[in-house]
């Protein structure tokens, strides 16, 4: 092969860009790496979520329905879902192998 029948940097195009990056990434083992650190942060940051939605739950129980208090509960289930949906999505985009081939 001739030294022209190279294509430099700037002749690709950001498709043919991403699959060489793709590439030199699972090739390397990045993705196998950032797939397990993911996969224990969300570990890590699920724990105590639980813990908090049973420590709500035990309070709600200490309190009548129409307590001023379960508006805080329900901002705190509110946050605890939302917190829970971001690890979801998260654990789902790196499940995904799509991006890795």
């Amino acid at each position: 092969m001739k030294s022209s029948d190279y294509k430099s940097c700037h002749d690709l195009n950001d498709d043919e860009k991403l699959k060489i990056i793709l590439k030199i990434c699972s090739e390397a083992g990045f993705f196998d790496d950032i797939n397990e650190l993911i996969h224990i942060v969300a570990h890590k940051v699920r724990n105590p979520l639980f813990g908090i939605s049973a420590a709500v739950e035990v309070l709600r129980g200490r309190y009548d329905k129409g307590n001023s208090n379960e508006i805080i509960f329900e901002m705190i289930d509110k946050e605890l879902d939302r917190l829970e949906n971001t690890i979801k999505d998260l654990l789902k985009t790196f499940s995904d192998s799509s991006y890795q081939k």
